[in-house]
């Protein structure tokens, strides 16, 4: 069990899907839509059959939300979709969660459109293009309006520096096998160890 909530994104692979799960971390997200790491529902299917304890998380990856965006993601039959800030007030209502991702610098061109839509959001994970250090004061304001994931800057030192901080977790990213069932765990292992109650 994790002291907090822990988010990991773009899982492509089952050697991380199912690391993840045993370490219990409580959702996994893959890419869907029409970039190049979006998975189809075969493959998503036959990992995600193979793994019991998280949520699933759609991360859509396009630019834009298709009209027909409710056909595209149901056949994954996902608990959690996961979109831009930027696209938010193009989603239509989904019978799913939905999880929105914000750059640290659209929040303020952003804010009235994400609260408006405060109702809908579950979870904000919030990330900065720059990589620049984490905004305390930044993340203090999203975290007392909503769920906040953080989902930059974040190392195995640093976990310490959120503590103090209104989030319900934070947002990691899977990385590819080297060869199937090969894979290097040690960013990941060092978060989760050290998440671990």
């Amino acid at each position: 069990m994790l002291k907090i909530k822990v988010k990991v994104g773009k899982v492509t692979n089952l050697s991380d899907a199912r690391y993840c799960a045993g370490m219990g971390v409580d959702m996994l997200g893959f890419s869907v839509g029409p970039g190049h790491r979006s998975m189809d529902t075969k493959k998503y299917k036959e990992i995600t059959e193979w793994v019991s304890g998280p949520d699933f998380v759609l991360e859509w990856d396009g630019a834009t939300i298709p009209g027909d965006f409710a056909d595209i993601i149901q056949p994954y039959n996902a608990g959690f979709v996961q979109i831009d800030a930027r696209l938010l007030k193009d989603v239509p209502d989904l019978p799913v969660h939905l999880i929105v991702t914000l750059d640290a610098n659209d929040w303020r061109p952003l804010r009235e459109t994400i609260l408006s839509n405060r109702n809908r959001i579950t979870y904000v994970v919030l990330t900065n293009a720059d990589n620049s250090p984490l905004d305390r004061q930044l993340i203090n304001e999203i975290g007392l309006e909503f769920p906040l994931l953080v989902g930059y800057g974040i190392s195995e030192n640093g976990l310490d520096a959120l503590s103090d901080l209104p989030i319900a977790g934070i947002s990691l990213e899977g990385t590819d096998e080297s060869s199937p069932g090969l894979k290097d765990y040690s960013r990941l292992s060092e978060i989760l160890e050290r998440l671990e109650i």
